[in-house]
């Protein structure tokens, strides 16, 4: 597949997601080798996008509070297996036991047993426009906006929740864990969250267009327009927006973090050579290395690590990176350490776009195609006979609930007023939906086999 091809495969996807504007850089040992520049920044002005191009780089932000932990923890500051309550005294959940328990490790691993709480919008009601405010409003009049990281402790200890288990027992991906792990940067740090980012991480590596400053946004020139889904039936896809969700309860887990593909190219450096940019040490060398450690399995073939993922068989290699997603807001930067390729892929609306187009240019490089193989189910054995009788049930926490049913000698799934979909066996207790946007559905057992959840993007429902 060409260059060309490529971008003709990365327009039919923006065409078909309503995305305005997508940058996508690839780099070879350092050095740019590809880019395309699709579309527009702002689609009513006509503004083009540029490798200098502003955009929102949601959960990437988590690969950043990771960096910043482990430089602490190499400066002797504190500790990877620390108690989180030694910074946050004030840490309280359902099950008080596990909260004592719980270790920086687990929130950076997202095993800290937090079960899903959607409330990264809740967090961030007071910037958004009238009328999603409005979509809030019963759990706004019933919790407020837990729009600090104080206020989102008091949130998770009195909503009611139950933990999902112990510590260390379950992966679930969690903003919430990230969102505290800011909190305790800025008690051992004594400085805030963002500066101690741009002290420890931004300045030394040269990252000048990149910031967490909603004052910067309204001033810096080139900046992406946000454009979120059409609230008309008439008119369907997206439109312009020009209010950015934030919440300091989130600015670690990616509510208002935004940088530049140059920049992100420049941030990748840091990983393909072992802590420096240009030369210049950013992080020291084991920081690189704790972050890129699969320590949890996540799905056959990969991990996490510490704000980032690990996939062992991408096109024969190893692939370390993390995408990203907001209101208005996709990402996705990767690379592959063997190959000496780093890759970014910024877009203005939310959607899987960015993944897509970078882990597809990455593909190319090394001579596979750009769309990866879809899963198909194994021989017929027995590991893919589904127990409907087992499987079968409700799966829900405060993000949302699911209904996993008996049909035609399977299963199908079935969201809050959703039609079915089917479920496709891929592997023992792995199913798919198809889709490409959290289309993977894993049913989790725990130590007695019985199963206690399903893990859908990344986020584990418990049964009920």
């Amino acid at each position: 597949m060409t260059g060309e091809d490529l971008e003709a495969r990365a327009v039919s996807m923006m065409e078909a997601s309503h995305t305005p504007g997508l940058a996508v850089a690839l780099a070879k040992d350092g050095r740019v080798k590809d880019t395309s520049l699709l579309g527009f920044r702002d689609r009513e002005q006509q503004l083009p996008v540029g490798m200098d191009t502003v955009f929102g780089i949601g959960s990437v932000t988590k690969s950043f509070t990771a960096m910043v932990i482990c430089q602490l923890a190499q400066d002797g500051r504190l500790s990877v297996d620390d108690r989180v309550r030694t910074y946050l005294p004030e840490y309280r959940t359902a099950n008080q036991a596990w909260a004592d328990a719980t270790t920086l490790h687990h929130m950076l691993t997202h095993t800290s047993g937090l079960p899903p709480l959607a409330t990264e919008f809740l967090a961030g009601a007071d910037s958004l426009p009238a009328e999603e405010r409005e979509d809030l409003r019963e759990d706004l009049d019933r919790y407020g906006a837990p729009s600090t990281c104080e206020a989102l402790m008091r949130f998770i200890a009195d909503c009611g929740e139950a933990p999902l288990g112990p510590p260390g027992a379950y992966f679930s991906y969690s903003n919430d864990a990230y969102g505290l792990l800011g909190l305790v940067i800025q008690r051992v740090t004594g400085m805030p969250y963002a500066d101690a980012v741009q002290r420890i991480v931004l300045d030394p590596a040269g990252m000048r267009r990149t910031t967490f400053r909603l004052a910067d946004l309204r001033t810096w020139p080139d900046v992406m327009t946000l454009y979120v889904p059409s609230r008309s039936p008439d008119a369907p896809g997206t439109v312009a927006s020009h209010d950015w969700l934030y919440s300091d309860a989130h600015l670690a887990a990616g509510c208002c973090f935004n940088s530049t593909v140059h920049d992100l190219l420049r941030y990748l450096e840091i990983f393909r050579t072992g802590g420096s940019v240009d030369g210049e040490r950013v992080v020291d060398a084991p920081v690189v290395e704790r972050m890129r450690t699969p320590y949890v399995p996540t799905g056959p073939g990969r991990g996490y690590g510490y704000g980032l993922q690990i996939q062992r068989d991408f096109a024969s290699h190893t692939l370390i990176g993390h995408g990203g997603g907001s209101r208005g807001v996709s990402s996705h930067i990767a690379y592959v350490p063997d190959a000496g390729l780093t890759a970014v892929a910024l877009a203005n609306t939310a959607s899987d776009v960015p993944g897509r187009a970078a882990l597809g240019a990455l593909r190319v490089a090394l001579g596979a195609p750009a769309d990866e193989p879809d899963a198909t189910p194994a021989a017929d054995g027995p590991e893919l006979v589904v127990d409907v009788a087992d499987l079968a049930g409700t799966y829900a926490a405060r993000r949302g609930s699911m209904t996993i049913e008996a049909r035609d000698g399977g299963l199908a799934l079935r969201d809050e007023g959703g039609e079915a979909t089917p479920l496709r066996p891929v592997g023992p207790g792995l199913f798919t939906t198809g889709s490409r946007m959290a289309g993977e559905v894993e049913f989790v057992r725990d130590g007695d086999g019985r199963v206690v959840g399903v893990r859908r993007g990344a986020r584990m429902f418990a049964r009920r």
